[in-house]
């Protein structure tokens, strides 16, 4: 990896923001390297990206701030809890204004370890600390007063990490406790409107147009109808052979 080489390369610039390349490695040996659309070896400002698919995809591997900007808006890094890399890419963010690219690998991302917050069992033990940084990251947001292409961004982000905790416990575990999920909902509701309207309008698959969380939201009903789950699964099956038809082609 090239820390050496990012050490460098931040002496050189003084970019609210540099995104760096940095490798998944998951344990059966498969490694994914992930790279950027972004320009080299200038600052840029980031008012021309921030509404950009590669602004909106990236994690906390590739996230570095300019130490000025971390002071000057008073930020402060939730501890000793997992998830709160959502916050360190979400809320510094909404203050940047320049943006560098470092385009070299810096961190190895090891997926599969047990235990590892990512982890599906370790996700759905996690879900009171997963709505405290959740409600976090919509005060912030809130206090920010962002606007323009800084607030299309911010309630993108905030409708795609609401998902996650929707799809966790209307799809994947049903019979989970939603007591937190309620909270959720009306929090999300009340305070980014925008971004509670997304998540309604989310569907249950591809081509599949069931709307399970605005049917959830009308209907409170504890499962997903038998017949969508039952057309979900075809359609799956069906891109899963197409797939392989591919790679046979």
């Amino acid at each position: 990896m090239s820390l050496k080489s990012l050490s460098k390369f931040l002496k050189t610039t003084d970019a609210d923001l540099i995104v760096n390349d940095y490798k998944k490695e998951y344990i059966n040996g498969n490694a994914v390297e992930y790279t950027y659309d972004l320009p080299r070896n200038k600052i840029v400002s980031f008012c021309d990206y921030v509404a950009s698919d590669t602004i909106s995809e990236i994690l906390l591997p590739a996230v570095t701030y300019r130490l000025g900007l971390i002071r000057d808006i008073g930020y402060r890094q939730l501890e000793g809890m997992p998830y709160t890399d959502t916050q360190w890419v979400f809320m510094p963010i909404l203050n940047v204004r320049t943006l560098a690219y470092f385009d070299k690998p810096v961190y190895r991302y090891l997926i599969g370890r047990e235990g590892q917050s990512v982890s599906s069992e370790v996700f759905k033990k996690s879900l009171a600390v997963r709505y405290f940084v959740y409600s976090a990251l919509v005060d912030s947001y809130v206090e920010s007063g962002a606007t323009g292409l800084y607030k299309e961004f911010a309630v993108r982000q905030l409708a795609k990490h609401a998902m996650g905790h929707y799809k966790t416990q209307l799809v994947d575990n049903p019979r989970l406790d939603r007591t937190l999920l309620y909270k959720l909902d009306d929090e999300l509701k009340i305070k980014v409107p925008e971004a509670y309207t997304l998540c309604g309008i989310s569907e249950y698959r591809l081509h599949l147009p069931y709307k399970y969380v605005a049917d959830w939201r009308k209907t409170r009903r504890e499962n997903i109808p038998l017949y969508v789950r039952i057309a979900g699964g075809i359609l799956d099956s069906i891109g899963k052979m197409r797939l392989k038809i591919k790679k046979i082609l």
